[in-house]
């Protein structure tokens, strides 16, 4: 995500709903802030090898997006923009609103407003209340390979199935700190956490109250 002065500031990620209708959802942290004046959101973000710089891509971009639910508890910010990126090949990822702990996950990210990065825990995360008393967050305790940074926030934390279970909040991960932890508010507390269609994901993410708990990812057409 870019400011439109071009500042490089947090990341997201597409997001399907459970009616299939190619809806340009897309998800991040409400720490990243809830006035989208400005935005720029940049896809295929990314290098064919970790240290060529000169292969990546920043021409993906659409300008500008609604503001449709967010939530501090939870920490989600979703948005629609204001245009579909579908020429750019995208993926719409699917989503899990189960609140079970998964075995292991995977991040993908942009540290530091660096191109995309992976990071992989293969170990059970564990259900807490991120700085406060509850259960409103998935904590990774580690990562086993990569890490995140600032500028990660708001990236999605994918289950074993390839869902996103939670978006990053925080935490004391860092290329410094490879032992460190970071702390993702749950889709499943996101979902109905507000009392209004402003403060939650479920009227947005299943519009057509089909009370899915899991949807998967498609081809954005």
């Amino acid at each position: 995500m870019l400011r439109s002065t071009g500042a490089r500031f947090c990341s997201g990620s597409l997001i399907n709903n459970a009616d299939n209708k190619n809806d340009p959802l897309f998800l991040s942290a409400n720490h990243c802030g809830t006035t989208t004046t400005g935005w720029v959101i940049m896809f295929n973000y990314h290098a064919d090898r970790c240290a060529d710089r000169s292969s990546r891509n920043t021409r993906d971009t659409v300008s500008g997006a609604t503001s449709l639910a967010s939530h501090s508890t939870s920490d989600f910010h979703l948005v629609r923009l204001s245009e579909s990126p579908a020429q750019y090949k995208v993926y719409l990822n699917g989503w899990s609103r189960v609140d079970s702990p998964s075995s292991k996950v995977v991040g993908i990210h942009h540290p530091s407003g660096d191109n995309k990065k992976i990071s992989f825990s293969d170990r059970e995360v564990l259900s807490y209340g991120y700085q406060r008393p509850g259960d409103s967050h998935w904590r990774v305790t580690r990562w086993d390979r990569g890490t995140t940074e600032g500028g990660s926030s708001g990236s999605p934390l994918f289950d074993t199935n390839n869902r996103i279970i939670g978006q990053l909040h925080g935490g004391s991960a860092s290329c410094r700190n490879m032992s460190g932890w970071d702390g993702y508010g749950k889709i499943a507390k996101s979902w109905n956490v507000g009392w209004t269609r402003s403060g939650r994901l479920r009227d947005h993410l299943d519009p057509s109250n089909t009370r899915a708990e899991t949807v998967n990812g498609r081809n954005l057409e």
